[in-house]
């Protein structure tokens, strides 16, 4: 009798640890940085959760505090602020900096020129002038920008062959950001989460549904052919990046930085899902300066990637969109 209350007792200790150890549940957090909420979603069993939940949260703040020190054009001593100032020929930066350089360079080129992060000048002398800058005005702002113009050489080193040249990552923080939050997630070993910032989406594993984890995708997409409106659509070990347009008069994200002339555009929305946060918000951006066509035909030089473009006309909304856009 004695052995029989023995084993039940053991018996149910372990159905109670198989079930603390291996049932998933779902948690959720969320903070503030650089001015907009992040959300952090995930699923594990409850003793993983016991154990890192508060290691991951603090590991996820290291990350966006390192960010910070990286990118921040604001910050005198960021290491972008050293690096726009430095007139140097050939600099050597961190493996972070160094990354993000070598990523934007595939997508100045795969954009052909339309995705530019040194083209603040552009942007500058569009904001300061009430007009259109004039020719001349162009010209001399023209001679610090062109993305081409760095090159990535080995052990961290790039040269800056224009000296007054400049960057904004501005156009993939946020992108960058869900990278990084994804990143901390990765090294506790989380196969499933969502992360989400301002507008951008990274999702790994499918939550509680067997199609993914649902993303909104801003307005609701009615495609030609199809009945149904979609509001949303599934994500699984990708990212996507929303951008909706409201173009005012010298709209500085309307400019072209390939000629410096503002971009005449219907766009009213476009949303890109890729494998990382920075190619869905940076295509994002190209897509608007390339247009539907153009666009969407860059896209097949990316693995992984695809758009739909939201465009305005006066008898209502039409969509373009690549063969692989996964609508719900």
């Amino acid at each position: 009798m004695r052995f029989i209350k023995l084993f039940s007792l053991l018996l149910l200790f372990i159905l109670v640890a198989l079930f603390l150890f291996l049932y998933k549940v779902s948690y959720r957090f969320t903070d503030e940085k650089f001015g907009a909420k992040y959300v952090v979603k995930y699923r594990a069993s409850m003793v993983f959760a016991f154990y890192n939940n508060h290691f991951i949260q603090e590991d996820i703040i290291s990350e966006l505090v390192g960010v910070e020190k990286t990118f921040m054009r604001n910050k005198p001593f960021s290491e972008i602020s050293f690096f726009n100032k430095n007139r140097d020929v050939e600099i050597r930066v961190s493996p972070e900096f160094y990354s993000v350089l070598s990523f934007g360079s595939k997508l100045y080129e795969v954009s052909q020129g339309a995705w530019d992060p040194s083209a603040f000048p552009l942007l500058k002398l569009t904001k300061e002038n009430k007009v259109s800058p004039n020719f001349e005005q162009l010209e001399q702002a023209k001679k610090s920008v062109g993305y081409n113009n760095i090159i990535i050489l080995n052990d961290n080193f790039v040269r800056k062959q224009l000296p007054d040249l400049q960057v904004d990552f501005s156009s993939i923080l946020s992108g960058h950001i869900v990278d990084k939050i994804a990143h901390a997630l990765d090294s506790y070993g989380v196969k499933n989460y969502m992360v989400h910032y301002e507008t951008v989406s990274l999702a790994k594993g499918k939550g509680k549904s067997i199609k993914g984890w649902k993303v909104e995708t801003g307005y609701p997409l009615i495609v030609s052919g199809d009945a149904k409106v979609h509001t949303s659509i599934y994500l699984q070990n990708s990212a996507m990046s929303s951008l909706r347009i409201t173009q005012s008069n010298n709209d500085p994200r309307y400019i072209d930085p390939r000629n410096g002339c503002q971009v005449s555009s219907n766009i009213f929305q476009i949303n890109v899902v890729a494998p990382s946060g920075k190619i869905s918000q940076g295509m994002a951006c190209a897509l608007l300066i390339m247009g539907n066509k153009d666009g969407l035909a860059s896209l097949t030089r990316l693995k992984g990637v695809e758009a739909i473009i939201l465009n305005s006309k006066i008898d209502g909304m039409f969509y373009s969109k690549s063969a692989g856009f996964p609508l719900d």
